[in-house]
């Protein structure tokens, strides 16, 4: 059995927001956990019995989903799903680029893809290339936000009625409104109301004394694997000792290290935050025009 849709991204754009709701529907089945089976490495060394077998609890569920966000940007999925679930649903969830490539940023430094700087200072080489050759998947902190480029491959393969576009901010000021939106593209009872709505979202880590602490923790969580192309994949460890101890750490973090250095966030200086916006400006209106819609305070 496959799944008949599935959350593409875009990354550190509420995705988790938007399956969390999902999840708890009633005619839904999805897998609690990311699953990243369409992309390289999972995929060339994955098994699709494997796969499979992640819904094999499915009971009477209309709907069966997956999510891995990073599938909008990641050039080799688009043909792969198609080629398994040539009828899959796809839902994307976009962010401004800009906004959506700090807070990549900072979960990069968090998981330990690159080393820990303050933000200014990070964005800078990124936006040079600084990082290119010594940290190659930080690539994916800038070129992720090619939301227009990342769709057209998809629509190579599937039809824009088979594709749903929301933007994060509609999530936040209308969640209720968008997420029966989603369970009417998914064809399953649009009144249902997930407690998911009301829950308060997991408030990321900005402080960098904390996320050198939460670096580490995250070496005990995933582990860190290098494909041939030099990029690296996490993946959750099974290991009980080695989680207990990412658990132990992160608790550290909230009961002790959250009120010895707070959680303040830098701010990108007006030049680096141009050069962003410059950057994706093609992209923003080439997008403009697939949805119909201004996307001004992207510009």
């Amino acid at each position: 059995m496959f799944p008949n849709f599935l959350i593409i991204g875009a990354q550190k754009s509420a995705s988790t927001f938007v399956h969390e709701c999902i999840r708890e529907h009633p005619d839904v089945f999805m897998p609690r956990d990311e699953v990243a089976f369409f992309q390289d490495p999972d995929y060339l060394e994955g098994s699709l019995a494997r796969f499979e077998a992640l819904f094999a609890s499915v009971k009477s569920e209309k709907a069966i989903g997956i999510k891995c966000p990073d599938y909008l940007g990641r050039p080799e999925c688009p043909e792969r799903i198609y080629k398994h679930i040539p009828d899959a649903k796809l839902i994307v969830v976009l962010r401004d680029p800009v906004e959506r490539a700090i807070s990549a940023y900072y979960w990069f430094m968090q998981v330990g893809i690159i080393p820990v700087r303050p933000l200014e200072l990070g964005m800078k080489d990124l936006i040079d290339g600084r990082y290119d050759h010594q940290f190659p998947r930080s690539r994916e902190i800038i070129d992720y936000g090619f939301y227009y480029e990342h769709l057209m491959r998809y629509l190579k393969y599937f039809d824009r009625e088979r594709i749903l576009i929301l933007l994060q901010t509609d999530l936040k000021n209308f969640p209720r409104q968008i997420v029966s939106q989603i369970y009417r593209f998914l064809e399953i009872d649009d009144g249902y109301l997930p407690k998911a709505l009301t829950r308060q979202p997991k408030q990321s880590v900005y402080s960098l004394p904390r996320l050198k602490w939460l670096a580490i923790a995250n070496h005990f969580f995933y582990t860190y694997r290098v494909d041939e192309n030099n990029m690296m994949a996490l993946h959750l460890v099974e290991n009980k000792l080695s989680r207990l101890c990412y658990y132990l750490m992160n608790g550290v973090d909230r009961y002790f290290l959250s009120f010895v250095f707070g959680n303040f966030k830098d701010k990108l200086s007006e030049d680096i935050r141009r050069a962003f916006v410059e950057k994706y400006k093609t992209d923003v209106e080439a997008l403009e025009k697939m949805l119909g819609q201004e996307l001004t305070k992207w510009k």
